[in-house]
């Protein structure tokens, strides 16, 4: 009894609009050779228009109010829904949603990024020799908090320190 060696192979999974004949050779040498046609049937693919930053702003910016593409980002690094509407008029107040915003007339080197961090959260200081945020593990430089979510992270930090100590949360940025 002869063998045959059957193998499917599916030919451009579902891409190609045309037939495609494959030859598979059996185990042992037959003086027949098996040709199988596999047709797939044809496919259209969609083509996604071009990503354009300006419509999604707008898009998030209608959904979510001032400074709205930062709306998701926000709430994934530990904001809340509840404390949203007054992050993004600070966000919008501080820097006009600018992640590379940096005014450098604040004291301690200035203050920077989207919530606008004082330098004096991130220098040494009497209290805080390797910088306040650094002990906190958020970040490394003050240059991080050009990074929108060291900036966010770091905010949050400043605004649950301020309401444990009984303080008003958002008074580094008199709100």
């Amino acid at each position: 009894m002869k063998r045959l060696l059957l193998i499917f192979v599916l030919v451009g999974c579902g891409s190609t609009t045309k037939a495609e004949s494959v030859v598979l050779t059996p185990i042992k040498p037959m003086s027949t050779r098996v040709t199988v046609v596999i047709t797939a049937p044809p496919t259209t693919i969609k083509t996604p228009p071009p990503f354009n930053m300006g419509d999604f702003i707008t898009e998030q910016r209608n959904l979510h109010g001032k400074c709205g593409e930062f709306h998701d980002l926000a709430i994934s690094v530990g904001w809340t829904e509840k404390q949203w509407p007054d992050l993004s008029r600070i966000v919008h107040r501080e820097s006009r949603c600018d992640v590379r915003a940096h005014n450098k007339t604040d004291p301690m080197s200035g203050s920077r990024g989207l919530m606008q961090i004082n330098g004096y959260w991130c220098k040494s200081v009497k209290y805080n020799p390797s910088g306040w945020l650094q002990a906190k593990g958020i970040l490394t430089t003050c240059e991080d908090l050009y990074d929108p979510i060291t900036n966010l992270r770091a905010g949050l930090a400043m605004w649950n320190y301020n309401d444990q100590r009984g303080k008003y949360g958002w008074s580094p940025w008199n709100l």
